[in-house]
């Protein structure tokens, strides 16, 4: 189940660079909920782990990946759209670095999905 990000001192409408992606949690993944498709995108997103659960460890977003293995084999992804939890915000520079990693990724992501 994934709840959205929130993180504390940033206002809506001063996030340029929508480091609480508040496109994805508030629109997408409101329409993912609705066929069971929403991924886990790492902050704010808890796992039922079973018996022989394993992370996908073959691109640099392990998370999203995970959640579309797990999806494909018959489980459901859910989106809970509640701010439950706070955290701190990271830097431009660090958000731009991880916007640089999801991008690189979901290339990896793409031609896992390709090869196999």
């Amino acid at each position: 189940c994934q709840v959205p990000q929130n993180f504390i001192g940033i206002e809506l409408a001063t996030d340029y660079l929508d480091m609480q992606n508040e496109y994805l949690f508030r629109y997408v993944n409101c329409i993912r909920d609705g066929v069971g498709a929403v991924t886990s995108c790492g902050t704010n997103c808890v796992w039922a782990i079973e018996k022989g659960f394993e992370y996908e460890e073959k691109t640099m977003i392990e998370d999203t990946a995970t959640s579309h293995k797990v999806i494909l084999q018959g489980y459901e992804g859910t989106y809970h759209y509640e701010k439950l939890i706070f955290g701190t915000p990271k830097e431009n520079k660090d958000f731009l670095a991880a916007i640089f990693r999801w991008s690189r990724g979901a290339v990896q992501l793409f031609w896992l999905a390709v090869m196999a």
